[in-house]
């Protein structure tokens, strides 16, 4: 199921051109896929969240911490 997934995912990244050569996208992706294939579970208390949840918002907050400044696009 998550092979599914992480294809989708792939898809999409092509799709919309990802530049994989910013060392930011590729550790997200990285990171994700290895949390999401592992099956990473996360337990606080009685609410679990399992490896695609964790995968998930584990890709929204490492890309928020590791937004920073942008370059500049060329010609700009």
């Amino acid at each position: 199921m998550f092979g599914l997934i992480a294809v989708a995912g792939a898809k999409i990244w092509v799709d919309n051109k990802v530049d994989f050569s910013e060392n930011r996208n590729l550790i997200v992706a990285a990171v994700t896929l290895v949390l999401g294939a592992g099956d990473f579970t996360l337990k606080l208390g009685a609410f679990t969240l399992g490896g695609i949840g964790t995968a998930t918002f584990g890709a929204i907050l490492l890309y928020a911490l590791l937004r920073g400044q942008a370059p500049a696009p060329a010609g700009k």
